[in-house]
């Protein structure tokens, strides 16, 4: 994290004043490094035994990111798509208080892109959330080119802070699992097809992309392909009561565990749930802080 002050007017301030409001201070967060949060920083510098200047640097976030996010506390975001229920106040309140980052789906196929996409993507920057967008990969389509394309014009810059790793999303439709002896079949062909995605939207985004899938869909019907263990794994695995999931072969760690697709966010059900795994300072990183 870069080193900030007051009358600093970037990014950071966003972060620095939702760690403030997390240790315990009323500070607003509106990115502006004003005298409210100068004087939240000195306090919280004081009472912390370090020079109480305002200028918020390397011993400061790490004090900061230390009392706020205490050692086991779960740190959780969710995912979302055009059908889920993200059009009330009540669904983008909690949002802002009890999550931590968002995915939402971009793409699918060669042709479909989610409708909602870029206002959802939108509705999270203006709340300064972590977000990134997945591509929901059609496994028996061999028109990869198409597929990538498709993702890579939705219309969002993985460059710019706040944006997090695109995701591809390795799993078959309700169509797909009804033709199983084929994709068996074909696995090798597919696992070409899910390296080309991931090498040439890391070469136009910039980051390099997290793998969505569950051990049964990459042991089971990929018969797990070497090469891919390299790539940020977010995993599926709704098995109840389960404190540690089991990994899809390759992987020696996940950074994402989709826990329930039955979480209530607001007023509503039915709201993929999922718990970061590494530290959400670097989590941030990953998000070009």
């Amino acid at each position: 994290m870069i080193t900030i002050k007051i009358k600093s007017n970037n990014e950071e301030v966003y972060i620095l004043q939702k760690l403030l409001r997390k240790v315990g201070y009323t500070t607003v967060v509106d990115g502006e490094f004003g005298t409210k949060t100068d004087k939240a920083v000195r306090d919280f510098q004081f009472s912390h035994s370090l020079i109480a200047d305002g200028i918020v640097g390397f011993r400061t976030w790490d004090l900061l990111f230390a009392k706020a996010f205490r050692a086991g506390e779960e740190i959780l975001g969710t995912d979302i798509y055009q059908h889920d229920a993200t059009s009330d106040d009540a669904f983008w309140s909690e949002l802002r208080e009890k999550f931590h980052f968002c995915f939402v789906k971009a793409s699918e196929g060669a042709t479909f892109s989610d409708p909602r996409f870029l206002d959802h993507m939108k509705r999270l920057k203006s709340y300064r959330i972590l977000r990134g967008g997945y591509h929901f990969f059609r496994m028996l389509n061999n028109d990869v080119d198409s597929q990538i394309q498709n993702f890579l014009d939705a219309g969002v810059d993985y460059r710019e802070k706040g944006m997090l790793p695109p995701v591809l999303d390795v799993e078959p439709t309700s169509d797909e699992w009804k033709n199983y002896s084929i994709l068996t079949e074909n696995r090798v062909a597919i696992a070409k097809r899910l390296k080309k995605w991931l090498t040439v939207v890391e070469k136009n985004t910039g980051k390099k992309p997290i793998i969505y899938t569950s051990k049964q869909i990459w042991d089971n019907i990929l018969k797990a392909p070497s090469g891919f263990g390299q790539y940020p794994l977010w995993l599926a695995n709704y098995t109840e009561g389960v404190t540690k999931p089991d990994l899809p072969t390759g992987w020696t760690n996940y950074t994402f565990w989709q826990f329930t697709e039955n979480g209530i966010i607001g007023e509503n059900d039915g709201f993929d749930l999922n718990r970061l795994n590494i530290s959400y300072r670097d989590l941030l990183k990953m998000a070009g802080y």
